[in-house]
């Protein structure tokens, strides 16, 4: 009998910015999540770097794009993004900044597992980025705003009005 393959859970923009690090190298909630869940492996997406502290942790140094292609298709369970997706372009990469976001979520799709899920959090961009998801054509997509148990989690977000999270279904 074939060995069961372990669920994957990526996260594009995992690191952080440094300005907001209140202790620590970045990339707290893969590390808390890597740890609470030692039977899925993790995946971080970011251009900058930091060193994973478990075994189900993979970190790849990478814009989005490249760190997605990485991965097999139709092989990841979730994927997603809090306040990186549809806010920072490829570095370089791409001259056109929703060019990117569209090839982004067009690969994120490709690599998840049917039934599998994109979970992006936003505040600016929400409804062209919402529009975007449409096209795709997912079989299902949920928006929501932010709670406020949500809002108070960082001081980041506290910082950011109108945050919604999307889900998608594939």
């Amino acid at each position: 009998m074939p060995l069961k393959k372990r669920p994957i859970f990526v996260h594009l923009g995992n690191v952080g910015d440094p300005e907001f690090f209140r202790r620590g190298p970045g990339a707290d909630k893969t590390r808390k999540f890597a740890e609470r869940f030692p039977q899925v492996d993790f995946v971080g997406v970011d251009l900058r770097a930091v060193e994973p502290t478990t075994k189900n942790w993979v970190q790849h140094q990478a814009d989005f794009l490249t760190g997605l292609q990485k991965l097999e298709d139709n092989s990841v369970n979730h994927i997603s993004s809090d306040l990186a997706l549809g806010y920072y372009d490829a570095k370089g990469a791409c001259d056109d900044f929703w060019k990117y976001t569209e090839q982004v979520l067009k690969l994120a799709k490709r690599k998840l597992k049917q039934g599998g899920k994109l979970r992006i959090s936003v505040s600016e961009n929400r409804k062209k980025i919402i529009l975007l998801i449409k096209q795709l054509g997912f079989s299902s997509i949920e928006v929501r705003p932010f709670s406020r148990e949500e809002y108070n989690r960082t001081s980041w977000t506290q910082q950011l009005p109108g945050l919604i999270q999307i889900t998608a279904i594939k």
